[in-house]
């Protein structure tokens, strides 16, 4: 990862190489420890400027990764920019002992409370009595143990961690998920990644154990800018796929709806780097770095419209993307998102939901340019209003203003039942 512009020659089987200046200290790093091992660097071992090659190696990329003995993931020197991030690992661990140690202070009492149970106990509330203990006998524990050791440029390293461009890369996706071995690299130091995912998980998720109630406002304040989604999806993905028969749980459409936070040099590579992750594609997809985007973009959106999985919830993804300062825009239909910056209205939160599964919607057809679907109306927006609008703060009255008017909408639907 990096600036592809910025490069440093190195020699590669005795031929002169120009490797980005972040790949190139990698390299030196490894080889300064010393290390014999053989490596596997994408932007060397596959030829960049050869479409055939391209086409003929990225297909092989999950095989790659599944079957290599470990997998190093490379942050940089850990001082880029002033900023030690190395600290950011001294962090993750200090938390994942803390929690470790806590745990192991609190596991007699759960086991006490279980032998209770066995021996008659009417305790109502099994669960809360566990839960309350949990989190006030390790809430004080961790905050007394991580208050002490309260280090504020750890967590000014943690951030610098978090604005590392290696989160956003879109062939990133695979070398974290599948790897048997992963390993996490800043400069000479290193982590785990179950050692940096316990730590990572313990500190996001740090109001479960008590400690908004035991930490001071400077420390809770610091702990809320160290978790971001760049990490967060990945380490999901990773357990996802780690659970899954390789791959079987996951659909491009699904992948795709991750995408939005995501970049790329080549807008191809949006679609074609999730699909090591993909068993079987939903919709046929064939790796070609001859094709143009807008040629694979409108071929992707034709197909997932036919398929009934997707439909007409592929318009979820069409809009103003994530970075707005994005302007490589390809000069696509405006109903073909634009997989290389997708809109990602989230659909978690059925913000969008096409109807092509209700009986009172009609087909979509979608040619290379057009989209033509026949629907019926529901309802006609008739006001909008913000948020904070005063006149409607409960859901009591803004049922009641819903209800004010008996007509049924114009499908025939009786407003309370929708």
């Amino acid at each position: 990862w990096g600036d592809p512009t910025l490069t440093t020659p190195i020699l590669v089987n005795g031929e002169l190489f120009h490797a980005t200046t972040n790949l190139a200290a990698a390299l030196r790093v490894f080889r300064g420890e010393g290390m014999e091992e053989l490596l596997w660097v994408d932007a060397i071992c596959i030829d960049q400027g050869s479409v055939e090659e391209k086409n003929q190696q990225l297909p092989l990329m999950r095989d790659i990764y599944v079957r290599a003995r470990r997998t190093l993931v490379w942050f940089g020197d850990g001082g880029e920019g002033g900023r030690n991030e190395a600290l950011a690992f001294k962090l993750i661990r200090r938390w994942a002992a803390a929690l470790k140690e806590a745990y192991n202070l609190v596991r007699q009492d759960e086991l006490d409370i279980l032998k209770r149970r066995r021996k008659g106990d009417s305790t109502p509330d099994l669960a809360a009595e566990i839960s309350k203990m949990y989190s006030e006998k390790m809430g004080d524990f961790l905050g007394h143990k991580l208050g002490d050791d309260f280090d504020r440029s750890e967590y000014t390293a943690l951030v610098g961690l978090r604005r590392n461009p290696y989160w956003v890369r879109i062939w990133i996706m695979q070398e974290f998920a599948l790897p048997q071995d992963l390993i996490l690299r800043l400069g000479y130091d290193e982590i785990k990644y179950d050692l940096f995912k316990y730590g990572y998980e313990v500190l996001r998720d740090h109001d479960l154990y008590g400690l908004n109630r035991t930490l001071q406002e400077e420390h809770l304040r610091l702990i809320a800018g160290c978790s971001w989604p760049g990490a967060s999806t990945l380490i999901n993905l990773r357990s996802r796929w780690s659970e899954s028969e390789h791959g079987t749980d996951f659909s491009l459409w699904d992948l795709l709806n991750m995408n939005d936070l995501r970049t790329s040099s080549n807008p191809l590579d949006a679609v074609y780097g999730l699909l090591g992750l993909v068993r079987s594609p939903e919709v046929p997809v064939i790796i070609d770095y001859s094709m143009s985007p807008i040629k694979l973009f409108t071929d992707l959106a034709v197909n997932f419209i036919d398929h009934p999985s997707v439909g007409l919830n592929i318009l979820s993804l069409v809009g103003t993307p994530f970075f707005p300062q994005y302007t490589n825009k390809p000069s696509l239909p405006s109903w073909i998102p634009d997989f290389g910056r997708p809109a990602g209205i989230p659909t978690y939160a059925q913000t969008f939901r096409g109807t092509a599964e209700w009986d009172i919607s009609a087909e979509a057809q979608a040619t290379a340019t057009k989209l033509r679907a026949n629907g019926v109306v529901c309802c006609r927006v008739q006001e909008i209003c913000a948020w904070s609008d005063s006149r409607y703060r409960t859901m009591t009255e803004w049922l009641n203003l819903l209800l004010s008017s008996q007509t049924p909408y114009p499908c025939g639907i009786p407003k309370v039942q929708v």
